[in-house]
């Protein structure tokens, strides 16, 4: 067992949540909880596997007990949906969103207002 390479790995997806989704966290089990829903449930679970997997080899007995082949696909699957993920285009999206809730709002509001003009007998 190679405590080296799945703590690594455990670094390398810290890592990438916060280059990708630009959350800053001590260690892998802060990251994900930091990162909550942006991440599919596939992808927080694979991930938490290769943090639980880091855990567990602190402790020479229970590190015995770690499906390495798993870990490492784990590992794969996760780290490739964050390479995936484009910051920028993250950022973009999340302002067009806002923009679009803004729009939508004072196209309510404008709604409203022409109702209760009408009601009011003023239009």
């Amino acid at each position: 067992m190679d405590a080296g390479k799945i703590t690594g790995w455990a670094e390398d997806l810290r890592a990438l949540i916060e280059e990708r989704l630009r959350l800053r966290a001590p260690d892998l089990t802060r990251a994900l909880a930091r990162a909550g829903r942006r991440l599919p449930r596939k992808v927080r679970r694979a991930a938490a596997q290769v943090d639980e997997a880091a855990r567990l080899t602190q402790h020479p007995k229970l590190s015995r007990q770690i499906d390495l082949a798993g870990v490492e696909a784990a590992h794969g699957l996760a780290a490739a949906h964050l390479r995936a993920i484009d910051p920028k285009a993250e950022r973009r999206r999340r302002i067009l969103d806002w923009l679009a809730l803004i729009a939508l709002n004072l196209l309510l509001i404008g709604i409203a207002l022409v109702a209760w003009l009408r009601w009011r007998g003023l239009v």
